[in-house]
């Protein structure tokens, strides 16, 4: 993987009367943001475009209609400008930048202030929390808030541009033998630490707890704190949903088969034989004991199941409509997704009348002797 430092987080504009210029925003571990000229135009307009492009890539790491601008503004800039701002392109594309013009400072040098000259800024910073403070002697309210979260990492090089973008450096680029695994889960915590809305990844869920702490009532910070701060979020939410719908729409259905299920025991009473066949020769015929006959409790499974279906399939269209049926989905419906894949993207009219088809068996209408 090649290194991450440093990496442009921004790209701004300078505009004057007879030229524009874009800069890079570098940021760089330890170090100051520092600034690099990219390109020079006359067309302040352009140069924007531009701008707004270049920091685009450095966030996402491009797309399809990302790139697509980044072509139309490379062949509207004259030549000159052309030639940097694809150079710009390409080297976001590989994550490799080049260093600011200048040596830039440390941290440590810009921190250094004489004491006894604090700007109201700097003095605020000196009245914050102390790095080994104890909860009895702060003086205002102190919270703990336990984030748990759960992300699905679909697009790797996104995340892993929009976090170089923001600072981020991988192990990988210094030791050869770590897991490019733990880079990414690295990238991706550095990211959520910042905004739950990483690029290149989903949230799948997202639960947080709170309380606050209290030297009154026993209460420590984790620092001083000679137990392991645990905390538990509840799991199987969907699951209880799921069951829980699926408890009431069986009560539901029960109620509706109570008031309009058929009498199938005089529908289909079960016919007996009165007669003995072990005195008789066993290739006599019998049209009772040989003859399939339907019973009132096999009908009642067949009523109940066809009522069922019928209920799923008109909730299927319901909530999707004509929404084709995918692998990814697949999940998310109750009958369609059981039909040959040819069928999976008919549309909403099509499936109602599928759905009208089981309505349609398990009606009363259905169930008379023939």
């Amino acid at each position: 993987m090649p290194s991450a430092v440093p990496f442009p987080r921004d790209f701004i504009c300078e505009h004057t009367s007879a030229k524009s210029r874009v800069f890079a925003v570098l940021a760089s571990p330890g170090r100051p943001d520092t600034l690099k000229a990219v390109l020079t135009c006359t067309d302040p307009l352009l140069v924007q475009r531009a701008a707004s492009v270049l920091a685009s890539l450095a966030l996402t790491g491009g797309g399809v209609m990302i790139n697509a601008q980044a072509e139309e503004i490379h062949a509207t800039l004259p030549t000159a400008p052309a030639a940097s701002f694809h150079e710009a392109c390409q080297r976001l594309w590989d994550r490799q930048w080049p260093d600011a013009d200048a040596s830039p400072v440390r941290l440590d040098q810009v921190q250094a202030r004489d004491e006894d000259d604090l700007t109201p800024a700097l003095r605020d910073e000196e009245a914050r929390t102390p790095p080994d403070a104890r909860l009895a002697g702060l003086t205002g309210k102190a919270f703990r808030v336990i984030q748990f979260a759960e992300y699905h990492v679909y697009d790797t090089e996104r995340l892993l541009h929009a976090a170089t973008a923001h600072g981020w450096s991988p192990t990988s680029a210094e030791d050869e033998e770590a897991d490019p695994n733990d880079d990414l889960l690295d990238a991706l915590m550095h990211m959520a630490g910042l905004d739950p809305d990483v690029p290149g990844a989903d949230a799948i869920c997202g639960e947080s707890s709170g309380q606050e702490l209290t030297a009154d009532a026993g209460d420590e910070l984790v620092d001083w704190q000679r137990q392991p701060v645990t905390a538990e979020f509840g799991g199987g939410s969907r699951l209880r949903t799921r069951q829980s719908a699926l408890v009431e729409h069986l009560d539901d259905l029960q109620e509706d088969l109570d008031s309009s299920t058929p009498d199938f025991a005089s529908l289909f009473p079960v016919r007996s034989c009165d007669r003995d066949h072990t005195d008789e020769d066993e290739e006599m015929e019998c049209d009772v004991c040989d003859d399939w006959q339907l019973t009132p409790r096999t009908a009642y499974i067949l009523h109940t199941a066809l009522a069922v279906l019928s209920d799923e399939a008109y909730d299927d269209v319901k909530e999707h409509g004509s929404d084709p049926v995918t692998r990814e989905n697949a999940d998310d419906w109750a009958v369609f997704r059981r039909l040959p894949q040819i069928t999976w993207r008919t549309d909403a009219d099509w499936r109602r009348q599928f759905a009208r088809a089981f309505e349609d068996l398990s009606g009363p209408s259905r169930w008379t002797l023939a």
